[in-house]
C-alpha cells in the first residue's frame, strides 16, 4: 500500500465524505498521475478520468485549471495529466508544453481552434511542419520556446522555413515563450489581426 501525505492542501481539494475529510475527485485524479509508470498504466489514468467526466464529478476546465495550478509548484503527474486531458479534450498533439498553453491562449481568447502540427507541402514536396495553421487564411503561427530556438543553427532554420511559407503566400506569426505566457494578450490581438477579425 502506499500512502502519501501533504502538508499543503487547499481548501478546494478537500471534500467531506461522512464527514470524512478527502481529496476531491480532481485532486484524486491529479494523484494518480503521479503513479503513471509506478503502479498505474496511463490507459489506467485515462478510464479514471473519463468515468469521472462521465458521472460528472469533475470537468474539463476545473482539471485544466488544477492542472495549470499544480505545474507552478512542480508536482509529479503533470505531464501524464496534461497528455490524458489533452486528449479527452480533442485538442491535437502539439510537440511540447508551449504549444499546449499557446494553443489554449488562442481558444480561452475566443478565436477559432487553428490545425496543429500540420505538414505544409509543395507539389508533393516537403516544406514544414507548422506548430499551428489557419489553412482558409493563410495564417501560420509559431511559437519559440528559448530551449530549441537559440542555436545558430535552428535560428538559421527557422529563418528558411519562415521564407519559404512566406514565398507559399502564408502570413507567419512567430511568439516568444515570454508572449505566450506573460503577454497573451499581445498574441490574441496579433492573431486576431492576422485572422481579419
Amino acid at each position: 500500500m502506499l500512502v502519501h501525505s501533504s502538508t499543503n492542501l487547499p481548501a478546494e481539494d478537500v471534500l467531506l465524505v461522512d464527514d470524512i475529510p478527502t481529496t476531491s475527485v480532481a485532486r484524486t485524479i491529479l494523484g494518480l498521475a503521479a503513479l503513471v509508470d509506478r503502479g498505474i498504466s496511463p490507459a489506467q489514468l485515462r478510464a479514471t478520468v473519463e468515468v469521472s467526466l462521465d458521472r460528472e464529478l469533475a470537468t474539463m476546465p476545473w482539471l485544466w485549471w488544477l492542472l495549470e495550478q499544480r505545474r507552478c509548484r512542480g508536482r509529479d503527474g503533470v505531464r501524464a495529466m496534461e497528455e490524458v486531458l489533452a486528449l479527452l479534450d480533442g485538442l491535437a498533439p502539439t510537440e511540447s508544453w508551449l504549444e499546449r498553453r499557446a494553443l489554449a491562449v488562442l481558444v480561452e481568447g475566443g478565436l477559432p481552434r487553428p490545425e496543429t502540427q500540420r505538414v505544409v507541402r509543395r507539389s508533393g514536396r516537403f516544406v514544414a511542419r507548422v506548430d499551428f495553421l489557419y489553412e482558409l487564411q493563410r495564417l501560420v503561427i509559431e511559437v519559440l520556446g528559448y530551449r530549441f530556438h537559440r542555436t545558430r543553427q535552428q535560428m538559421d532554420a527557422d529563418a528558411r522555413r519562415v521564407n519559404e511559407l512566406q514565398l507559399l503566400g502564408f502570413d507567419v506569426l512567430q511568439f516568444t515563450y515570454d508572449t505566450v505566457v506573460r503577454h497573451p494578450g499581445r498574441m490574441v490581438a496579433d492573431v486576431r489581426r492576422g485572422l481579419g477579425c
